[in-house]
């Protein structure tokens, strides 16, 4: 066959064609790079990191945390981190669900747990001061280091009862805190000053990272947009979303480059930036990633832009940086807490005190208070939770399983306690709650105990979203309790357990849930305007969590449980315990 000339030529045009539209927009001052991806270091990536001697440290959920030095992966075990921090003298600082603070120095690691002074033993955002300080938020605490001992910074009561997010230091030396649920405040040593909706705050109060610029700009990434507070101006402003963006506006993470460029970590729109022309974009089109939920963002000190996915692993638009290939990580076990470290207990009962002190004030008629979280006890509730009453939701598929000291013999009824849950608004009036049998026996510790045939066995009680047109808008139908307490002061705990968040169908992992205890004057005064009372946010739950409010009776309360922008509301437990030994 004779060669035509010209099928080389429109070969060259079609090549050149290709590579063009293969390159990226541009990223920030490095522009038209092809972006690479590595996942080596875990699939699903939490923090990301630089240290001083430019090494690269990755957190991946439940696989551990990796430092990448272009040659080796270690990977260290500590399997749920959300936070790595690298301060002034070079030292990286770790924060675990579990397992305290890990920090690295000198080629080894140092754990803080509560027995160091640590509130508790989960730590969710780190930050330094001038001193190279370090401060890290845990639990409901939040606790600086002085001389190898952590000490607690008492939040006054009219602060949000929530987990801190994001903090970051200004030039000033005021501490910019952001609360999972609560808004933003501002601590200058001595004085909070808190900034909410009220104050211009956009969104609904769902924080879930804090930055303070180079030029003084205070940044707060938030479930529905971002947030700026210009200090000479003296107020906050909303960043608008261009509309070729859709909803939700779900930002998780932020950081700063050398030449003042803010790139965002989005969870559909992968990487935005916002540049010196006051204009917010995307640098990076899904096309070209392994995944679009991008949870963490970094910048090398050359400028190049690096992000972890989740579920997509790491990628960077860095054309010199070497990957090891094909190399398996080497795991490195670590220094735990030991099993006295994970005793909780002091925190607890001095939360449990302040509740207690909040609830007696009864010129603020406060009935109702959240008292924190638990990640350790996970599907272990036997002899912990529950002895006054609980629930295993849909353990026979439609129906539950009840117990407790306050447990009829005669009929599936508490004697005292009433509790009756159902789906809200906007259900299809011939739907109804659903029970989810997923396994009815496995070894896996995060699922709750089976009190009847040992093992464990994991159901959930559903609200269905996912099968109404637009699951992943916010009205509902959402999960709803109606509970009825009797006389005396009570915990109340619900358990969560994404089991789906590494799932392949992507809504699974973007669960995102809202608890608010509401107060009501009657039966009948469902999805009226109640009080909210008491309220906190669950999110990030493929660990298993525990969250916890304390409540006085007698009185009916209705439990609200948000799905926010989630496909749909899941709830494994219900756990009654009077609290016999609190006036």
């Amino acid at each position: 066959m004779k060669f035509n000339k010209h099928y080389l030529f429109y070969f060259f045009l079609l090549s050149i064609f290709f590579l063009i539209t293969s390159v990226d927009l541009p990223a920030g001052p490095r522009s038209g790079l092809a972006w690479r991806s590595f996942s080596n270091a875990g699939k699903f990536i939490t923090a990301i990191a630089w240290d001083k001697d430019e090494r690269l440290w990755v957190a991946a959920e439940e696989f551990g945390v990796s430092l990448i030095d272009g040659r080796t992966i270690k990977t260290f075990d500590i399997p749920y981190c959300y936070s790595i921090e690298c301060d002034r003298r070079g030292r990286v600082w770790i924060g675990s669900l579990r397992q305290g603070l890990y920090c690295y120095e000198y080629g080894e690691l140092k754990n803080f747990n509560i027995s160091d002074g640590l509130p508790t033993n989960s730590v969710y955002a780190i930050t330094f001061d001038k001193y190279d300080t370090p401060y890290c938020a845990s639990g409901l605490g939040l606790a600086k280091l002085v001389t190898d001992k952590w000490e607690i910074i008492s939040l006054p009561d009219d602060l949000p009862r929530s987990e801190i997010s994001g903090m970051d230091f200004d030039k000033e030396g005021n501490l910019w805190v952001g609360f999972s649920l609560g808004g933003v405040a501002k601590f200058n040593g001595w004085a909070w000053k808190l900034y909410t909706q009220e104050d211009g705050l956009g969104g609904d109060g769902r924080v879930n990272d804090v930055l303070v610029a180079k030029d003084g700009t205070i940044w707060v990434a938030t479930c529905e947009g971002i947030n700026r507070f210009q200090p000479e101006k003296r107020r906050w402003e909303y960043i608008e979303l261009p509309q070729m963006y859709d909803p939700p506006n779900y930002f998780l993470d932020i950081t700063e480059d050398s030449s003042g460029n803010i790139f965002f970590a989005n969870r559909h729109e992968t990487i935005m930036k916002w540049g010196k022309n006051s204009s917010l974009s995307r640098i990076v089109s899904v096309k070209h990633l392994p995944d679009d939920f991008v949870y963490c963002v970094t910048v090398d000190e050359d400028g190049y832009v690096w992000a972890g996915m989740y579920r997509g692993g790491i990628t960077t638009n860095n054309p010199s940086f070497k990957f090891p290939a094909r190399v398996r990580p080497r795991k490195i076990s670590v220094k735990k807490p030991s099993a006295s470290d994970f005793l909780e207990e002091p925190y607890q009962k001095q939360l449990i005190s302040e509740a207690h002190k909040l609830l007696k004030d009864t010129t603020g008629g406060r009935m109702a208070c959240y008292i924190g979280e638990d990640w350790l006890t996970r599907g272990d509730w036997m002899g912990r939770y529950g002895e006054y009453a609980w629930i295993l939701c849909a353990y026979y598929h439609a129906y539950d399983l009840m117990g407790g000291s306050d447990k009829s013999e005669e009929d599936a009824e508490f004697k005292h306690l009433t509790c009756t849950p159902y789906i809200g608004e906007n259900a299809d009036p011939s739907d109804m709650i659903r029970g989810w049998l997923h396994w009815e026996n496995t070894d896996n510790p995060k699922v709750l105990q089976d009190p009847l045939g040992g093992g464990r066995r994991h159901a959930e009680w559903d609200d269905h979203a996912e099968s109404y047109p637009h699951p992943m808008i916010r009205e509902g139908p959402h999960i709803y309790l109606d509970l009825e307490v009797p006389e005396g002061t009570f915990m109340v705990s619900f358990y969560f357990m994404n089991k789906d968040a590494h799932e392949t169908h992507p809504w699974n992992r973007y669960r995102d849930y809202t608890i608010s205890i509401e107060g009501r004057a009657h039966l009948g005064a469902r999805f009226e305007n109640n009080p909210i009372l008491a309220c906190c946010r669950v999110h990030d739950f493929r660990a298993g969590v525990y969250k916890r409010f304390m409540l006085k009776g007698p009185r009916k309360y209705t439990v609200k449980f948000d799905k926010n922008e989630s496909s749909n509301t899941n709830l494994a437990g219900v756990f009654v315990d009077k609290l016999e030994n609190h006036p």
